[in-house]
């Protein structure tokens, strides 16, 4: 086998099988929000309002509850943003 052959995994594994992803941009303007469900292998991208932590956390809740409902077990949610204008 090659060196440089890539496996690729159609079904998640170990962490990411009950994982979460998250992960923001941040600017003045919108944040956006990157989505990784242990369901999918797609990752869905939402934008929302500079600073709005309450749409954010509805948002994560969401798929978090999703997640758990169609795995039928805790997911864990892992989240990381770029530091911006807001002083992160």
């Amino acid at each position: 086998m090659s060196p440089h052959t890539r496996h690729d995994s159609a079904a998640p594994t170990g962490a990411e099988a009950t994982t979460l992803y998250v992960a923001i941009e941040l600017s003045r303007k919108s944040w956006v929000v990157g989505l990784k469900s242990p369901l999918g292998e797609k990752i869905g991208l939402h934008t929302l309002g500079a600073a709005d932590v309450a749409s954010l956390k509805k948002l994560i809740e969401r798929h978090r509850s999703r997640a758990e409902q169609a795995l039928g077990r805790g997911v864990e949610v892992r989240v990381c943003y770029e530091a911006g204008y807001e002083g992160f």
